[in-house]
């Protein structure tokens, strides 16, 4: 691991998924393009080792599992609440 400073590694994590999503979005419509697949596979193995450091030192990068669960939903939406 590189022992970046904090802000610089969650800098890159948050250009890695932004890449990512973007390149998702790419192979949408270009299933077939090599250089894309390849991109995006280069791109994914860069964010989990950037994730597995943050983690290694901060914790979680995001919620796992029921952690992602939001609790709003939990409760009645505006338009269910009797005034």
């Amino acid at each position: 691991m590189e022992n970046k400073p904090m802000d610089s590694l969650l800098r890159e994590i948050q250009v890695c998924d932004f890449a990512l999503t973007e390149a998702r979005l790419f192979l949408d419509t270009h299933p077939c393009d090599q250089q894309a697949i390849q991109f995006y596979q280069q791109k994914k193995e860069r964010l989990d080792q950037l994730k597995a450091e943050w983690e290694a030192r901060c914790g979680c990068v995001q919620p796992r599992g029921n952690e992602a669960r939001w609790a709003w939903v939990d409760t009645p939406w505006p338009w269910q609440v009797e005034g």
